[in-house]
């Protein structure tokens, strides 16, 4: 070997490391304020009208019972009952007219039978005064009834 020569290493370039810059933090951008739709309203349901009701008495025992023919008008303060007579030997239903305000309780149909016995109520007068028409089934050919409430 020939003495003035050094050997030289090899040396293997390796790539610098490159720094990457670091990324600036974004800031959360401020969302826009958007205003709530409002909502719609709930339209005001129709109120039903009241049912009219029994006027109570303050002072002393109820009327007196009506006790009309089964094909007769009646006539009755609010709170009466009724009590029917002549019903025939089968019974009779009173029914409401389709549209007509029902003048008793309880509701329709009221059957009413061929006896009675102790002059129970059959029903009671609940509403104001004004005139009502019932249907009386057995008593078709003298229709409409009507109840009149003083």
């Amino acid at each position: 070997m020939a003495k003035g020569k050094a050997k030289k290493k090899a040396r293997v370039k390796t790539k610098a490391k490159v720094k990457t810059k670091a990324k600036a933090k974004t800031k959360a951008k401020a969302k826009p304020k958007v205003k709530a739709k409002a909502k719609p309203k709930a339209k005001a349901k129709p109120k039903a009208k009241p049912k009219a009701k029994a006027k109570a008495r303050l002072n002393g025992p109820p009327p007196p019972s009506v006790t009309p023919g089964m094909c007769d008008p009646i006539t009755a303060a609010t709170g009466t009952g009724v009590v029917w007579q002549n019903v025939p030997p089968g019974g009779c239903t009173v029914r409401q007219i389709p549209g007509d305000t029902w003048p008793f309780t309880p509701p329709s149909p009221i059957f009413v039978p061929y006896l009675n016995p102790g002059q129970t109520p059959n029903a009671y007068i609940n509403v104001r005064s004004g005139q009502y028409t019932i249907n009386v089934e057995c008593c078709q050919n003298q229709m409409p009834k009507v109840v009149t409430v003083p």
